[in-house]
């Protein structure tokens, strides 16, 4: 019995304090995850699938259910290089909220290093948003994993109405003043079809390729690469940096859509704008999403701007994506991006 009781009596106290140790320790959890991810990136040199998870996580949560004490004005979409993944993301997100009836609301895209704090909602991939955060503090951030058909983008457009209702903007504005928009940070582009260059000769019928003959994703890059330096528009260098842009954030869009392009600092190797499409009928495996179109992009301030808002209303609509599946000339293509743009 004296063996039992001493059994008992030392389960019982290991048990309190481990409870008080666990309860008082139970917070840095997430931090030191956090701490230890960051230093493996460090070392290893390149982004941790669990440090982009952690993030994204936070910054989903940090968005959630968010009412701004302030009318939303602007919002910007954010990548690395701001001349692809953004532009497709702020064109669909902006004829949601059109659509919304909130058509004041800008919607600019930008890249991460030219972003500044004058933004009341940013939207970024899941693996930039740590980047994106501390400079733009006072936003409310929203991160994605996809930028043509993301759920997030429903979250927002009910940001906006519930942030923009006239007793919200009543309360965040002194009476008899107007609301004023935020201007852009430098670098932002407003990628409104519009106000944006005309582009002609950004998109050639020599670009495109009904039948692509890559059969892997670095293949597909290669190949919508060649079809940009064909027509002079990049250097051999930013193909280059196309793959270091695909290695670090993955350009995959939904909808079977993958558009890589280079990164920031590969805007000097570029001549001139220019866009290439190739197809995939059979599909290609792009990091375990299957991809039939690949659009190779090398943009120069907006003048490619508008061939990427005609490809995401294309891409968010499922008849016209089944056109291009099913289009036999090259012509058809071209033609069905003209009647987008009417």
């Amino acid at each position: 019995m004296g063996v039992i009781l001493a059994v008992v009596l030392a389960t019982t106290v290991s048990f309190l304090i481990a409870s008080l140790i666990l309860r008082t320790s139970k917070n840095k959890g997430d931090d030191d995850l956090t701490e230890a991810t960051s230093r493996m990136e460090a070392m290893k040199g390149k982004k941790s699938s669990v440090s982009s998870a952690l993030v994204g996580d936070r910054a989903a949560a940090q968005g959630e259910g968010t009412v701004l004490t302030r009318p939303v004005r602007n919002i910007v979409f954010a990548c690395d290089a701001g001349m692809g993944s953004s532009a497709m993301g702020a064109s669909v997100l902006r004829n949601k909220i059109k659509a919304a009836g909130f058509p004041d609301v800008k919607v600019t895209n930008s890249a991460i290093a030219n972003l500044s704090d004058t933004f009341d909602v940013v939207v970024t991939h899941q693996d930039l948003t740590e980047r994106a955060q501390p400079r733009t503090s006072s936003a409310v951030h929203y991160s994605v994993d996809n930028f043509m058909n993301s759920p997030r983008y429903d979250e927002i457009v009910e940001l906006v109405k519930a942030s923009n209702s006239e007793g919200t903007a009543a309360a965040a504005a002194p009476a008899g003043a107007e609301p004023a928009a935020a201007a852009p940070a430098h670098g932002a582009h407003a990628a409104e079809p519009a106000a944006a260059v005309e582009g002609k000769g950004v998109l050639l019928r020599d670009s495109v390729i009904l039948n692509g003959t890559a059969a892997d994703r670095d293949s597909a890059i290669d190949e919508a690469g060649k079809l940009l330096l064909d027509r002079g528009a990049v250097d051999v260098s930013y193909v280059h940096a196309m793959h270091e842009r695909e290695e670090s954030v993955s350009t995959y869009m939904g909808s079977f859509l993958a558009i890589p392009h280079g990164t920031n600092d590969a805007k000097e190797h570029i001549n001139h704008s220019a866009v290439s499409i190739i197809r995939y009928p059979e599909g290609i495996d792009w990091g375990g999403k299957q991809v039939k179109f690949v659009v190779g992009v090398a943009g120069i301030n907006n003048e490619h701007l508008h061939i990427l808002s005609s490809i995401a209303k294309i891409f968010t609509n499922k008849a016209q994506v089944a056109q291009l599946e099913q289009a036999t000339t090259v012509d058809e293509v071209l033609e069905l991006f003209g009647k987008v743009n009417a």
